[in-house]
């Protein structure tokens, strides 16, 4: 393995690029000769550095943006699914509405909106302020409840 070459490579590599560049370098050091023990350990300490110095950036990248703005990013760079979409536009269309009463307006059951409006949110939550806690209670992280003020009444699929 030309260590070097592949740590010049890593900025390019994608998530699951870099994953199996893990992997290998992390089985390489179970099993793996003396040099390519070394050269595995150059590679998860070129890994570990870049993806720090990433991580540092898009921190600082997000400390000069509003909610709105990390919001829009964060759907920017982990485009919805149509579940998403109907979970959002489920709250433009009914502002105020209850977990329930959202759910019904998807065709679900319960509290299912809810759990999917989480889980659309978790899967953001590196972009995304955290959660507030008012009057003791939780409330949805980074105002993305608050959608329906600052989109204006816009629909989300419409590309306004």
């Amino acid at each position: 393995m030309n260590v070097e070459k592949a740590i010049a490579g890593i900025p390019k590599r994608t998530a699951e690029e870099r994953k199996t560049m893990r992997q290998h370098a992390t089985a390489l050091l179970q099993s793996g000769e003396p040099t390519q023990i070394a050269d595995a350990q150059k590679l998860l300490a070129g890994l570990d550095a870049i993806e720090a110095e990433e991580h540092s950036a898009f921190i600082g990248e997000l400390e000069g943006m509003d909610v709105p703005e990390r919001i829009l990013r964060a759907f920017t760079k982990l485009p919805s699914t149509d579940t998403d979409i109907k979970a959002i536009q489920a709250l433009l269309d009914n502002p105020g509405a209850s977990s329930e009463q959202l759910s019904a307006e998807c065709g679900w059951k319960d509290k299912s909106w809810h759990l999917h409006f989480g889980k659309m949110c978790e899967r953001r939550d590196a972009y995304l302020p955290k959660v507030t806690v008012y009057m003791g209670r939780a409330t949805c992280p980074s105002g993305v409840a608050s959608l329906p003020i600052w989109t204006k009444g816009r629909t989300l699929g419409d590309g306004r």
